[in-house]
C-alpha cells in the first residue's frame, strides 16, 4: 500500500513538473517573439524611412 502511495507523489511530482515546463517555455517564446516583431518593427520603419528620403531627393 505504501508503495501505491510513492506512486501517487512520484506522478504528483512529475505533472508539477510537466506544468513548469511548459509554462517556461511559453514564456520564452513570448519573449522571443516580442523581441523579433520589435526587431523587425524597427528595420521596417528604417527601411520606410530610408525609402522615403531616397524618393523625395529624387
Amino acid at each position: 500500500m505504501s508503495n501505491t502511495g510513492c506512486e501517487w507523489l512520484d506522478q504528483g511530482f512529475i505533472l508539477e513538473v510537466r506544468k513548469v515546463t511548459v509554462m517556461l517555455l511559453q514564456y520564452i517564446v513570448r519573449v522571443c517573439h516580442l523581441y523579433i516583431r520589435d526587431f523587425f518593427q524597427v528595420d521596417h520603419t528604417l527601411f520606410h524611412q530610408t525609402v522615403d528620403t531616397v524618393y523625395t531627393t529624387c
